[in-house]
């Protein structure tokens, strides 16, 4: 727990959210407390006592606050909506009552709802089916991929689900193809953007440390808007996995063609596959996908360091500077001769090797 006074976009999380929220997560029993609402509004010897309105109002404030204080807003266990949203769903029991009591055509529209919600669940929601809390639901993926601007999620929510891949959490993150990128202020103009995305300066109010903003493809750049604070989201800056300055037009291409949503990290015991012959290179991060891989090198390299990347079919190695934007090396692989990429000393390095594009 890390008590602390909560936002209203952290308060709001657990109802209205495409992710967590119990409305979307839930919408039939949304609709059907809203008829059962208006029921009890029309006819004046159904509406409850003042103290029965303010009793339910104080529970699910009480609730809503409660729901905030744990370290971990975007927990597991479910297949969308956060369990917590759930104990909010006997709230509407007065408004569900209020349609089983009315005339015929009440009942009906209870007993419908119900039965769709039934389908429902027993589709989406049966043991079977794995949780689901790393990758967004489909509601908020296509909002994140169609209209990113509707949605500012609390920084977790995004962080985890957009990456979908270890390391999770971090920021800065991005849908696949850059929709939508949650970036940190680290005081400097441009600061770290995710790997499928061409960074471009931030506004001064996203510049700030610590201050998060979602950024949105425009004609001409992006358009950038404030996300909520969220103090239980505790040290989020990604030390690796991210790029600055201000890349050529061909290397944002490059970093764009990887299938990031793919990408799955590789045990430092299978290193050997990708780069059979190494020297001095230090330790290295590595992530494949069918026809790709990147590695990241940070550790302290020996000078003359180099790895010898292996492949499957001609493909491409393209050695950058993350930090710095810019690109150090081009060479074309095949798989029945060995080329050697030379990683230079004192700084870090983003490999990414993928297979050549021989469409016309």
């Amino acid at each position: 727990m890390l008590p602390h006074s909560p936002n209203l976009a952290e308060l709001g999380a657990v109802v209205w959210d495409p992710n967590l929220g119990l409305v979307p997560g839930w919408p039939n029993l949304a609709l059907t407390t809203l008829l059962g609402l208006a029921v009890l509004l029309s006819r004046r010897d159904r509406r409850p006592g003042a103290m029965d309105v303010l009793c339910l109002l104080l529970a699910g404030a009480a609730l809503l606050f409660l729901f905030t204080q744990p370290g971990n807003m975007n927990h597991g266990g479910t297949r969308g909506m956060s369990r917590y949203a759930l104990w909010l769903a006997p709230l509407a029991l007065p408004c569900l009552a209020a349609l089983s009591r009315g005339g015929r055509v009440e009942r009906f529209l209870l007993a419908g709802l119900a039965a769709v919600s039934l389908a429902y669940g027993l589709g989406d929601y049966h043991p079977r089916m794995a949780e689901r809390y790393l990758t967004p639901t489909p509601v908020a993926e296509w909002i994140w991929t169609h209209v990113p601007g509707l949605d500012r999620p609390l920084p977790e929510v995004f962080a985890e689900r957009a990456w979908g891949f270890p390391p999770l959490g971090r920021v800065p993150a991005s849908t696949p193809a850059c929709e939508k990128a949650l970036l940190m202020g680290d005081g400097t103009p441009v600061g770290r953007w995710p790997l499928p995305c061409a960074p471009a300066e931030k506004p001064l109010p996203c510049r700030a440390p610590g201050v998060f903003c979602y950024a949105h493809p425009v004609p001409g750049g992006y358009s950038f808007a404030r996300g909520p604070a969220q103090p239980t989201f505790l040290d989020p800056l990604s030390p690796r996995w991210y790029w600055s300055g201000q890349p050529s037009p061909e290397l944002v291409h490059q970093l764009a063609g990887v299938p990031w949503k793919e990408l799955s990290i590789v045990a430092p015991a299978d290193e050997g596959v990708f780069f059979p012959r190494r020297e001095g290179a230090g330790r290295i991060q590595l992530r494949t996908a069918p026809g790709a891989y990147v590695a990241w090198f940070d550790s302290p390299r020996r000078p003359g360091a180099w790895v010898s990347p292996a492949v499957r079919e001609p493909s491409e190695a393209v050695l950058l500077d993350p930090h710095r934007g810019e690109g150090i090396s081009h060479i074309e692989l095949q798989p029945v001769s060995e080329r050697r990429v030379e990683l230079p000393a004192g700084r870090a390095l983003l490999l990414v090797v993928k297979a050549l594009d021989r469409r016309p």
